[in-house]
């Protein structure tokens, strides 16, 4: 409903009232309840009635940058959560906030690889700025009442979306900027990584240790220097490294490995790809039309002797590169063709780094100047080589540093460069969710972090567990970062949190596949999930994978901490122990333990062990099910969904599986010896162990411990029935 008179415009839904005042223009809108939930603000003075912020205009600053600013009110409650990965507090009320891409160089400032220029506020709408310039945000540093946007731009454009919960804001963003595809599910598994691998000898070396170990790994990536010295990036192995690597690539294959190869979106001036790019014109350049040659910032490569690059030296440069021009096409087409190759000897994935700093006054084939370009060139970067990917493979993957909005659309992502000490893995989780709450949903980072001294064994230990409970699992770093480098116990924890990784794919797949439709990431913010609850509104160092299980990592040498659990009933994973929230408890980890918490009514799906993803089926699936009122979970494979609903409690308790052609195990936890079990209305058998349980067909056994077993193949579907 629309109604207009002289002083204003009045646009009324059965959710919201948008109200717009003609002199002075303002406007203001109110939920179905008629309380403010988002308004211009123009009037906010000091005493001597002088305005304390910019409000709605347009100027040029004393260098001539075009900027526009608006300005809206603060509601003393108000959080504001989002703008990409910002390893700052993840509430960002009281903070500035510069919406520009750069080399960050850690984790530890307000700098981001990763900028989107959309947030989110617990008053229920969002803001998203279509724009490609430097954003500036000033939520509440220079007002307690206001905050203001400021673009390097000519116009002010943004979309404002109304939720009020952040998940339906989440869904409105990405159906603007996009969805996100589901990354394969190997993408899934582990990958393993060092900066670098320096030699085929030491790739084979570290695919057999994995091996040898008996730690599930799905991925290799030797990283930077896989080329050879002073050509970055020009697509060619360095065969005095990597001789054969055709043959390399097959071996790796049978051992259920995958390769992923590094690269970065410039061209050194001494290889015959600059040469071409040149001649071309694929190059962004500079006001006389030469190429625009800036230095990368990587040293030029070590000799094969030395174990590891130190980056605090002084180490001679890489030469200049030309910047690929993304905006022309042919010029992407060319870019393209120099994966093709790589792609058909099997190499499945590229690592798609840099790309944060193009220079303001660049020139583009678009017509843009770098200034306009600076923010979008990763989406065109990260797009390029996901379409070439998906052309060859039949699916798309990329292993991204740089984001603005709308990367999502070409996954995964990790966290940059962190410092190996605690402080940066606490701010790395942090950055990890804001990015979720940016419509990103598949995020990574280094375990064990990237720069620095060798993380100690308990450092190691602690961000293993971690990563292991994170969307994608990759560790990383300058030195190394293999687990039986770290001692017998690092590597006996790390294999027993990467074997559980690879038993909660069904379940991590399921919730790819949600993120896919919905915007909504893995790894929720608590706030995400419990946005009624301002509790959670700072609880920033622990989160929900998924809407099952909370983890709660630890980040320093004490191993306690304290932790928060929402409205409800909360079970301790590791030992059973039952918590009512909303509550804070103190908690105490062992090392080898890190604090993981299950939702009452979860239900779980788990495979098998295996040591790559493809080994072998995931079936049986594992239900593991904390029974509590009414419950449901939808499993999702590449071709097809199952539900999950159970309903009940001690005395009785239906299950009921929806048509899937498999076996299940189901596990109900914290559950009294059963009278009888019936499966679509037939009464089963009751085993007399758990290894008779397992061999036969169909039946049940109750341990002692409070858990009930049900085996079944669900051809049909299945009913069950606990009595």
């Amino acid at each position: 409903e629309v109604k207009e008179n002289e002083r204003q415009v009045k646009n009324k839904t059965s959710r919201r009232v948008v109200k717009i005042t003609k002199g002075p223009w303002e406007f203001l809108i109110y939920n179905s309840m008629g309380h403010l939930v988002c308004g211009e603000s123009h009037s906010d003075l000091d005493v001597q009635q002088k305005l304390k912020i910019k409000t709605l205009s347009y100027y040029k600053d004393e260098t001539g940058i075009e900027r526009v600013v608006g300005s809206f009110r603060v509601a003393p409650d108000e959080r504001f959560y989002g703008f990409g990965e910002k390893f700052t507090t993840l509430d960002k009320r009281g903070q500035k906030i510069i919406a520009w891409n750069v080399d960050a160089l850690g984790v530890g400032t307000e700098k981001s690889y990763k900028n989107v220029p959309f947030f989110m506020s617990t008053r229920g709408y969002g803001v998203f700025i279509n724009s490609c310039g430097r954003v500036t945000y000033h939520m509440g540093d220079l007002s307690n009442v206001s905050y203001t946007i400021e673009v390097e731009d000519r116009k002010l454009d943004y979309y404002l979306l109304y939720g009020p919960s952040f998940k339906e804001i989440l869904g409105q963003y990405t159906e603007i900027t996009g969805k996100a595809p589901v990354p394969p599910k190997w993408s899934f598994g582990l990958w393993m990584s060092r900066f670098y691998y320096r030699s085929r000898d030491m790739v084979e070396t570290v695919c057999d240790n994995l091996r040898r170990c008996d730690i599930p790994c799905d991925v290799i990536n030797p990283d930077v220097y896989w080329m050879r010295d002073r050509m970055l990036c020009d697509f060619t192995w360095d065969e005095t490294r990597f001789p054969s690597p055709e043959d390399m690539l097959s071996r790796m294959e049978e051992k259920g490995f995958k390769l992923c190869l590094w690269e970065h979106p410039y061209v050194s001036v001494a290889s015959e790809m600059f040469k071409e790019g040149e001649d071309k014109g694929y190059f962004a350049t500079k006001e006389d039309g030469s190429v625009y040659e800036i230095y990368s910032g990587l040293p030029a490569a070590m000799s094969p002797e030395e174990e590891f690059m130190d980056l605090s030296k002084d180490l001679p440069s890489a030469p200049p590169n030309g910047i690929v021009d993304f905006s022309n096409p042919e010029a992407v087409n060319w870019y393209k063709d120099k994966h093709h190759p790589l792609l058909r000897m099997g190499v499945k994935v590229f690592k798609t780094d840099f790309g944060e700093e193009i220079p303001e006054d660049a020139h583009f084939y678009n017509g843009m100047r770098g200034k306009e370009m600076h923010n979008l060139y990763p989406l065109l970067y990260n797009r390029a080589v996901f379409e070439v990917t998906e052309e060859v493979t039949g699916r798309g993957l990329v292993w991204s540093r740089s984001a603005w909005a709308g990367s999502q659309k070409y996954p995964v992502h990790w966290g940059g460069d962190p410092q190996t000490d605690f402080p940066s893995l606490a701010c790395t989780l942090r950055g990890g969710l804001s990015l979720g709450l940016s419509g990103i949903p598949f995020w990574s980072h280094d375990i064990g972090g990237f720069a620095g001294p060798r993380p100690s064994p308990k450092l190691y230990i602690r961000w293993a567990q971690f990563g292991l409970l994170s969307s994608h699992a990759r560790c990383h770093g300058i030195t190394p970062r293999e687990p039986w480098e770290y001692g017998e116990e690092a590597l006996s924890i790390f294999r027993f949190y990467a074997k559980l990784r690879y038993r909660l794919i069904p379940y991590l797949y399921s919730y790819a596949h949600v993120a896919s439709k919905t915007g909504l990431p893995l790894m929720r913010a608590m706030v995400l999930e419990y946005q009624d609850d301002p509790n959670t509104y700072d609880k920033d160092l622990q989160y929900m994978l998924g809407q099952e299980l909370l983890v709660a990592p630890i980040f320093d040498e004490s191993d306690k901490r304290y932790l928060y659990l929402p409205p409800g009933r909360w079970i301790d994973y590791w030992n059973g122990n039952e918590y009512e929230g909303p509550g804070t408890i103190y908690y105490e980890a062992p090392i080898d333990k890190i604090p993981l918490f299950v939702k009452a009514g979860a239900i779980i799906p788990m495979g098998p062990e295996m040591s790559y993803v493809g080994e072998k089926p995931f079936d049986p699936i594992t239900l593991d099910i904390y029974p509590h009122g009414l419950s449901e979970f939808t499993l999702y494979d590449d071709d097809e969904t199952t539900t999950f609903r159970c309903q009940g409690s001690q005395r009785e308790l239906m299950f009921e599986i929806t048509t899937s052609p498999r076996t299940y195990l189901l596990k109900f936890n914290k559950i009294s010896c059963p009278t009888m079990v019936e499966i679509n209305g037939e009464r089963i058998a009751s085993c007399s162990s758990y290894s008779a349980l397992e061999s036969s067909q169909q039946g049940w056994w109750w341990d002692p411990s409070a858990q009930l077993y049900v085996k079944t193949k669900a051809e049909g579907g299945a009913r069950i029935r606990v009595l």
